[in-house]
């Protein structure tokens, strides 16, 4: 073989091994969206052989800036961060609420102005900044769990590590809490029995 196609044939082997791992990394970018928790497929298929097992020790916390409850169709911001995910740490993760396919949770039923968010970094302890995400409601009450994934890729190649975390929401209209007509009606019980125990003494002293 003559030292310019050598030489040829060397530089297109480099530059698809370095490109591959790239390739990689993009797929997975693009279904993260179909993560489940234990494998993520997209464009007919599954890129990674295997997930390894959840964080023992990472997580993401979500809490939302309308509280637990909401009303249905409301639209509110649910902050997200990695806490703690050291099998990531000084790493990228891609983060959000995986809400293609079966999705995960509720997320399907939500509606959000991204779902995804890639290339966020972690510090050495595998913490994130605080991300914001916009959320929509449902019309329809009920109690609902959102579930967050963070998942980072290993360069593209081989397991994944990943943790993950939930919130509850509940959509609820405006009015009396139900809680509070309950206490309301053991309150009017409570009354009743000691309006019940006066009268029988007034009874029997009568008597």
């Amino acid at each position: 073989m003559k030292p310019k196609k050598k030489i040829l044939l060397l530089f297109t082997l480099t530059l698809l091994v370095l490109c591959l791992p790239l390739g990689l990394v993009f797929s997975f970018d693009s279904d993260f969206d179909d993560f489940i928790g234990s494998d993520h497929t997209g464009g007919g298929g599954s890129c990674h052989d295997y997930m390894n097992p959840e964080s023992p020790t990472g997580y993401v916390s979500l809490s939302s800036s309308a509280g637990e409850r909401v009303l249905p169709g409301e639209v509110f911001y649910i902050a997200l961060q990695v806490i703690s995910f050291s099998e990531a740490a000084n790493e990228d993760v891609s983060v959000g609420f995986p809400s293609g396919g079966q999705g995960r949770g509720d997320n399907k039923k939500f509606s959000f102005n991204v779902t995804e968010q890639h290339g966020i970094a972690l510090n050495s302890s595998g913490t994130s900044t605080i991300l914001w995400f916009n959320v929509t409601a449902p019309l329809e009450k009920g109690v609902y769990i959102l579930i967050a994934d963070a998942v980072e890729g290993n360069g593209g190649v081989g397991n994944m590590d990943w943790a993950t975390g939930s919130i509850t929401i509940i959509v609820w209209l405006e009015g009396p809490d139900p809680d509070d007509d309950l206490l309301i009606l053991y309150i009017l019980v409570a009354i009743g029995l000691i309006a019940a125990v006066v009268a029988l003494i007034f009874i029997k002293r009568r008597d």
